[in-house]
């Protein structure tokens, strides 16, 4: 039963939203690379959370094969780095405070978001403290 229902209604409203979300920065960016990058950058971590930030990547590689170059790939690094950054804070603000085991979580959080894979951080760290999930866009 659950799953005639995620297949049903779930999935396709992923697809909904990601193909929407694909239109809106194509949109965008033929109106002012500036624009997108300023809303790109806002939306990055909640598009990461809901899944959302993988319809991005086709955008990117076909603009790559029709102009050469892209400007989705860094807004999407910067916005990585970001949220890294918002994840060591956090893991500096706590350091003396929590249990060694919670602060090694964030710093390894933190240091993984470093190195491009930020799912760690966001559902690890950043979700519990939306402050800085507000800070990292």
């Amino acid at each position: 039963m659950t799953s005639t229902i995620v297949l049903s209604f779930v999935a396709p409203a992923g697809m909904w939203l990601s193909n929407g979300a694909g239109w809106v920065v194509s949109s965008l960016l033929e109106i002012s690379p500036t624009l997108t990058g300023f809303v790109f950058g806002i939306t990055r971590p909640i598009t990461i959370v809901f899944g959302i930030h993988h319809s991005m990547t086709p955008i990117s590689l076909n603009n790559f094969a029709l102009y050469g170059k892209d400007l989705l790939m860094p807004i999407m690094c910067l916005g990585n780095l970001a949220i890294a950054g918002a994840t060591m804070a956090v893991w500096y603000k706590q350091r003396n405070r929590v249990s060694k085991e919670q602060s090694s979580v964030t710093v390894g959080s933190g240091v993984t978001a470093i190195l491009g894979i930020t799912e760690p951080a966001l559902f690890g760290v950043l979700t519990k403290y939306t402050k800085a999930l507000f800070m990292a866009s």
